[in-house]
């Protein structure tokens, strides 16, 4: 498998760090978000710019991130353990990265 040549497709989203800017995150111990809550409050605009995601690159990683899922959230209450249950498809659908 080229990992290098696939990507999931997710939301697009970029924050720059900007120092003293203060975060206010939802308290749950899983899927607390990938951005602050106030995150909008911070100048921002559209963006066109997209990544490759490797997140099905190395078996370890997918392992170790089911592992974090399965102790931070055992019953799926913050998520669904479907869902969780996937990380471990040794065949995931996978989508090509059009350059």
């Amino acid at each position: 498998m080229n990992t290098g040549a696939l990507t999931s497709i997710t939301g697009r989203s970029w924050v720059r760090y900007r120092e003293g800017f203060e975060c206010k995150w939802n308290d749950r111990p899983q899927h607390c978000g990938r951005f602050a809550e106030n995150v909008f409050e911070l100048p921002h605009k559209l963006s066109d710019i997209r990544l490759k995601h490797l997140g099905w690159g190395k078996k370890e990683d997918w392992m170790a991130k089911f592992k974090r899922y399965r102790e931070l959230d055992p019953d799926g209450t913050y998520g669904s353990t479907e869902q969780y249950q996937s990380i471990l498809d040794e065949n995931p659908h996978l989508v090509r990265f059009e350059e």
